[in-house]
């Protein structure tokens, strides 16, 4: 098998009874896990982006990010991973701070999940400023 997701799996299988509820659990984790299936989804071949069976030209087109809410953070590494350099910009609104994922393009903000904060108002305000300079072809 590849890279465990519960690093000390094979301390706690000690039968196995519960090396079943732990495989079971690596299956759960990597089901959520938010880098594997944007990757699975999305795809840039011949300067287009393929989303599943749509498919959108990015040529003359500005790439922004907007992640909001637990795993943006996750989710904007990987869209920087998979755009590169053809992301202009982008914000994420997670509920850490980006330590395991750094990020080169994309703004990160902490927020307070689930209660309302003036951390919320501001990185909303940077949200909607950043849209307001989207156009329809962006």
């Amino acid at each position: 098998m590849g890279r465990r997701i519960i690093q000390n799996f094979k301390e706690l299988a000690e039968n196995t009874l519960r090396t079943d509820a732990l495989a079971l659990a690596e299956a759960g984790y990597a089901a959520i896990d938010v880098s594997a299936s944007l990757m699975q989804k999305l795809h840039i071949e011949n300067d287009e982006l393929h989303i599943n069976d749509a498919t959108y030209h990015l040529a003359g087109r500005r790439i922004f990010f907007i992640g909001i809410g637990k795993c943006a953070i996750v989710a904007a590494h990987a869209i920087e991973q998979l755009f590169g350099d053809r992301l202009t910009t982008g914000i994420a609104l997670d509920v850490s701070a980006p330590t395991s994922y750094p990020l080169k393009t994309t703004e990160a903000y902490v927020g307070t999940h689930p209660l309302p904060s003036e951390a919320n108002e501001r990185a909303s305000a940077h949200i909607i400023e950043l849209l307001s300079t989207c156009s329809e072809d962006d």
